[in-house]
């Protein structure tokens, strides 16, 4: 109960700071997207004529933390979103409306919690590709 009281206190500094980690998350994903075809090139003319992987496993392992730290970002939202029964946008849109309105809104907290469930399970794919890699990179240079 105590931090269910701190976190409606504090519920804005909370969710800003954890929704600001989900887009520099996502900007890290696309300059590594955007990086791809750099990396393919370098892959195809260097690491295969000299069967050195090192520099691919600094590329997998940053995807792996990208996806990771964004899944415990996810989790954490989702958890804002069951507690207290809204998560930062809907809270926005929340004190849009009532402003404008004036009226009640009642907001559905499940809908939030599984859009924010389903962007957890895409992390998870993303964090499982990447260990997947890792491993092929870290036997293939072992043999």
């Amino acid at each position: 109960m105590l931090i269910k009281k701190y976190i409606k206190e504090y519920f804005f500094k909370i969710s800003i700071f954890s929704t600001i980690g989900i887009f520099i998350g996502y900007f890290i994903k696309i300059l590594l997207v955007i990086g791809f075809p750099l990396l393919t090139k370098y892959f195809i003319d260097i690491v295969l004529i000299s069967k050195d992987y090192s520099s691919l496993f600094l590329w997998v392992t940053l995807i792996g933390i990208v996806s990771f730290g964004q899944i415990g970002i996810g989790i954490f939202n989702t958890f804002l979103a069951n507690k207290l029964k809204y998560g930062f946008l809907n809270y926005i849109k929340i004190v849009t409306l009532k402003r404008i309105l004036n009226s009640k809104y009642s907001i559905s907290p499940q809908s939030g919690a599984s859009y924010l469930t389903s962007r957890i399970e895409k992390e998870i794919n993303i964090l499982a590709l990447s260990v997947i890699l890792w491993l092929h990179f870290y036997f293939s240079n072992m043999w």
